[in-house]
């Protein structure tokens, strides 16, 4: 058992002794060396940030934290704000506190007037009193 054992092992390293001989030699006929080299010329660094600071710059003024926000006029024509369920009429649709019209949210309905959220700013929008005369 131990001579068949040694048998293979002696063919096994001979056999592959005699497969790197003949890759060394024909890797010498072709003219190739057993040193690779990485050329990474034409690729981004993967330690340098995809984003420069400049566009950082560049995105951040554009926010709109830093625009001056035109409020969208509302006319509120009516409003119901001792309920539990307040609304307001506001450019002819009936809305409720979490509702948005123009973009604006409405946050709360008071007797001061309604409350809205629009681009980051918070206003109050007041109901216009106008007196009509009949005829």
């Amino acid at each position: 058992m131990r001579k068949i054992l040694l048998l293979t092992l002696v063919f096994l390293f001979a056999n592959n002794f005699v497969i790197f001989a003949q890759d060394k030699e024909a890797d010498e006929q072709v003219g190739m060396s057993n040193i690779t080299s990485y050329n990474a010329d034409g690729y981004r660094d993967p330690f340098m940030p995809q984003i420069k600071k400049e566009e950082k710059k560049k995105e951040s003024d554009n926010s709109f934290a830093n625009r001056e926000v035109v409020i969208p006029d509302f006319v509120i024509q009516g409003m119901v704000w001792s309920s539990d369920n307040p609304q307001a009429i506001i450019d002819g649709q009936v809305l409720r506190i979490g509702d948005e019209i123009k973009e604006a949210k409405i946050l709360s309905i008071s007797k001061e007037g309604v409350k809205f959220l629009f681009r980051g700013k918070i206003f109050t929008a007041k109901p216009k009193v106008t007196l009509g005369v009949r005829k």
